[in-house]
C-alpha cells in the first residue's frame, strides 16, 4: 500500500527522499519522505504504521517538528498514514501537529487518489488566449450582426487598445444618433 501512496505522489511531482531523513544532523526513521509537488516544497512523511508503531511515528513526528522550528523552517508538513487502525485520539493528536491523511491499508490506487487530493496540484484547462476569447464573446454578443462593420471595426480597434474600442463604440453611437435626428425630423 505505501509503494501506491509513493507512485500516486510521484506521477504528480514529489520527489522521494533517501530515509531516513536528517535536519540539523538528526536522523528521523520515517517509511518514506518525499518533497513537492515540483518545486512548492511540501514535505511529505509516509507513515505505516499499527499498534506501538502510532505511538512511535508520534514521538518522531513531534521530534521533527521540533527541530524544524529551531531551524526555522517554514515548511508545511504533511503525513499519510497507511493503517488498520480506526480513527481515534491517535489521529487528533497528530493533526495538532500537521495536516494528516490517514489512508486504510486496504484502499486501492483510486480511493488513494481521492483521499490525497489535497496533496496533489490542480490540473487546470490550458488557458485560451485573450483575444480569442474577446472575439468569440463578441462575436456571440452580436449575434447575426457579427457580420457587421460593427464588429469588423470593433475588432480591429480591439488590437490597439480599450481607448480605440471605445472611440470606435462612441463614433457608432454617433453615426445612429444623427441617422434617428434626420430620419426623425423628415
Amino acid at each position: 500500500m505505501l509503494d501506491t501512496v509513493l507512485r500516486v505522489l510521484e506521477a504528480e511531482g514529489y520527489q522521494q527522499k533517501a530515509v531516513p531523513i536528517r535536519v540539523a544532523d538528526m536522523p528521523f526513521p520515517f517509511d518514506a519522505v518525499l518533497i513537492g509537488p515540483r518545486d512548492q516544497g511540501t514535505l511529505v512523511i509516509a507513515a505505516v504504521a499499527d499498534g506501538r508503531g502510532i505511538s512511535q511515528l508520534k514521538r518522531h513526528v513531534r521530534s521533527l517538528l521540533l527541530v524544524l522550528e529551531r531551524e526555522e523552517s517554514s515548511r508545511p508538513i504533511s503525513l499519510v498514514v497507511v493503517t488498520r487502525q480506526p480513527r481515534g485520539r491517535w489521529t487528533e493528536e497528530l493533526e495538532q501537529l500537521c495536516r494528516l491523511f490517514v489512508l486504510d491499508a486496504a484502499a486501492n490506487e483510486q480511493a488513494v487518489k481521492a483521499q490525497l487530493v489535497q496533496l496533489l496540484p490542480l490540473k487546470l484547462p490550458k488557458p485560451i488566449g485573450r483575444m480569442d476569447r474577446a472575439e468569440s464573446m463578441l462575436e456571440a454578443a452580436l449575434g447575426s450582426e457579427k457580420d457587421s462593420g460593427l464588429y469588423r471595426d470593433v475588432l480591429q480597434a480591439a488590437h490597439k487598445g480599450a481607448k480605440a474600442v471605445e472611440e470606435v463604440l462612441l463614433s457608432k453611437i454617433d453615426e445612429a444618433a444623427t441617422l434617428v435626428e434626420h430620419g426623425a425630423g423628415s
